[in-house]
């Protein structure tokens, strides 16, 4: 009994690489609400990309007391962050709509 069987092969490349020029990045959420911006949080950084600017984060705020290694976005305000895990124990929530200057 012989199959013929055609196997495919997709393609996958990367688009875009992202640097924050500190710590590990240790988590990433997109955006809910707007398609080209997600967050991330990296040492005790939190920074807000969008992909139609690659170069640099559209907005980098020193978050933590020590590493952050949680982000996330409310699911309902459209500029409220939560990030957290860090040794200062505590969560906190930022309001980012001073910092995100996109045309949505």
């Amino acid at each position: 009994f012989t199959q013929n069987t055609t196997i495919t092969t997709a393609t996958w490349h990367c688009c875009s690489t992202y640097q924050p020029k500190c710590e590990a990045v240790r988590d990433i959420k997109w955006s809910p609400f707007i398609d080209d911006v997600f967050a991330m949080v990296a040492g005790e950084w939190l920074l807000t990309y969008d992909i139609r600017f690659p170069n640099r984060p559209i907005m980098k705020e020193s978050a933590h007391a020590g590493e952050a290694t949680s982000v996330d976005w409310h699911p309902t305000h459209k500029y409220k962050i939560a990030t957290g895990g860090s040794r200062d124990r505590c969560v906190k929530v930022w309001n980012i709509e001073s910092g995100l200057n996109v045309d949505k």
